[in-house]
């Protein structure tokens, strides 16, 4: 393009080469945008991809497996159990609490 610019003005040259060199650049331009975006559209994609947890804890059985489809809110993944506080709860008689 900025080649065919001093061409252009000394009339060495079509401005018809010089319009296809600026619109191929601009495409160029455009393109590279283009996949800017598209990367910048992966990353945040695999952002959602990433799971965890409010709470400490020991998880339990997966209920999905890698290639299920899951939606958010409606998909129970696996259930954790809370490790602090853990609460316990047993019945014994009262003789064995007396002694």
């Amino acid at each position: 393009m900025e080649r065919l610019r001093p061409l252009v003005a000394a009339k060495a040259a079509p401005a018809q080469d010089l319009d296809r060199a600026e619109s191929e650049a601009e495409f160029s331009l455009a393109s590279i945008e283009k996949g800017n975006a598209a990367v910048a559209r992966a990353e945040l994609d695999l952002k959602f991809t990433e799971v965890r947890a409010s709470i400490n804890g020991i998880i339990g059985r997966a209920e999905v497996t890698v290639g299920n489809l899951v939606a958010r809110d409606r998909t129970l993944l696996t259930t954790i159990s809370s490790w602090e506080p853990m609460r316990v709860v047993f019945s014994i008689s009262e003789s064995d609490y007396l002694s």
